[in-house]
């Protein structure tokens, strides 16, 4: 049998005195159910990032720590069963289509300062069955600037004086 295909049938009789046919019937068969990925990727457009744990299909959580520089990522994910459909979000905004395989990137997802939560939905063909892989990605701080303390001038003198300040990087 095939995933969600119709099927008709009806019982036949057959003995000595005749041949009796039941009513027809049908029956539709049920979509997969596999909404595992095989393969989650995260990037920063430019270089691969690497997201802890190392990826694995039955693993639906990841994080990945970055520098305050990283302002967005892109996701490429690769469905495990072709007929799955695969969407994508970061912080709760609403799901965009996402389509499975290299190199087809999720375009930028802009990241917040602080906690962001990426996830890829993966969607079995029976359009019950699904799986959310989350990576929890922590966008650093912003660096604070130096601050400096220029203190008066002592022991001053013609031909000399001491400099003194703070520098607190």
């Amino acid at each position: 049998l095939s995933p969600l295909t119709t099927y008709h049938f009806r019982a036949v009789a057959y003995n000595n005195w005749g041949t009796s046919y039941g009513a027809d019937a049908s029956f539709t068969t049920l979509g997969k159910t596999n909404a595992e990925l095989s393969d989650l990727l995260l990037s920063s457009g430019f270089d691969r990032l690497y997201f802890s744990p190392s990826f694995y299909p039955s693993c639906t959580n990841y994080s990945f720590s970055a520098e305050n520089s990283l302002v967005s990522v892109e996701v490429c994910a690769t469905r495990a069963d072709a007929d799955a459909t695969l969407q994508v979000r970061v912080n709760g905004s609403p799901f965009t289509p996402l389509t499975s395989g290299w190199p087809n990137w999720s375009g930028a997802l802009a990241l917040d300062v602080g906690a962001n939560l990426v996830e890829v939905l993966v969607t079995a063909q029976d359009g019950i069955t699904t799986h959310t892989y989350s990576i929890s990605v922590t966008r650093a701080e912003a660096p604070l600037p130096p601050a400096s303390t220029t203190l008066p001038a002592t022991s001053i003198t013609a031909n000399s004086a001491v400099l003194r300040g703070t520098v607190n990087p």
